[in-house]
């Protein structure tokens, strides 16, 4: 009788034991965290960066990208946005809302419509996949205080803080060549010669040669490693009936941004010599 008293006992010592000790619990981020964060790196992009205020240019530029979106039977239930951004600088990036921004120094540096519609590709990919909400549980939770908005700040600089190695909005090595292979996907599917995200991958090596030419390919891997393993994909595609490289509308709206950039030039010397 004794034995199983003291049996009795000692379990429910233990078992005290285990209620009163708490494991740490695993922090994630909610939506709320996720809109909070979306609101504040919006504001931040769009000091860095001013919107493009031009309605054919910014009308085409989310056409395309949400017909690439259209065509895909995997992409998430987002609400997509596609910005253009007032900058030379050639930049592609987007947040894990669905919001991709495509700086105007992109679209002046290529000659088809299915190089912009893989620099699109490439980002809707990485959104696809679920890169950015990745990175961001990685990064954001790793220094969650309560005010989550400074992790938005830094003593770094834009550049470094975002796009830099280990900053908010750049991707490992594992997840650039996933997202160039996913990319070409999304491309196929949505009618275009998968071919033409090498010729884009081409055109930024012709970029970043460029003196005073402001880019993020820093923050992806060589491009001659993505050559290599996008043309190493591409081998698995059946051929494509009539693909497409590009469209009468893209040479229109190249057109349209030759002759605003003309005209601010001159807009500017007037300034200049009054």
């Amino acid at each position: 009788m004794s034995r199983l008293v003291l049996f009795l006992l000692c379990t429910a010592i233990f078992s005290g034991c285990a209620t009163t000790t708490k494991r740490p619990r695993q922090r994630v981020l909610t939506r709320a965290d996720i809109g909070v964060l979306v609101q504040a790196l919006n504001a931040e992009i769009e000091k860095k960066y001013k919107p493009l205020q031009h309605k054919e240019i910014n009308r085409y530029v989310d056409e395309l990208g949400q017909s690439i979106v259209s065509r895909s039977e995997t992409m998430p239930p987002l609400p997509y946005r596609f910005i253009v951004l007032r900058t030379n600088e050639v930049v592609v990036f987007s947040i894990p809302d669905g919001q991709v921004y495509v700086g105007l120094g992109m679209i002046k540096n290529l000659d088809l419509e299915g190089q912009l519609a893989a620099s699109i590709a490439h980002e809707l990919a990485h959104q696809d996949l679920g890169h950015p909400l990745q990175v961001w549980r990685d990064r954001i939770l790793g220094v969650y205080k309560p005010g989550m908005n400074r992790t938005l700040h830094s003593d770094k600089g834009f550049e470094q803080h975002y796009f830099g190695a280990g900053g908010l909005l750049s991707f490992d090595r594992v997840m650039e060549q996933e997202a160039d292979e996913n990319a070409i996907l999304l491309l196929y599917h949505a009618g275009f010669d998968p071919r033409v995200y090498i010729a884009y991958l081409q055109a930024l090596q012709k970029i970043q040669l460029q003196p005073g030419v402001r880019n993020m390919l820093s923050m992806h891997p060589p491009l001659e490693d993505r050559i290599r393993w996008s043309q190493n994909f591409m081998r698995s595609l059946p051929p494509k009936k009539d693909p497409k490289l590009t469209s009468s509308a893209f040479r229109a709206i190249k057109r349209k941004l030759n002759l605003a950039m003309r005209t601010e030039k001159r807009r500017k010397a007037k300034k200049v010599v009054k």
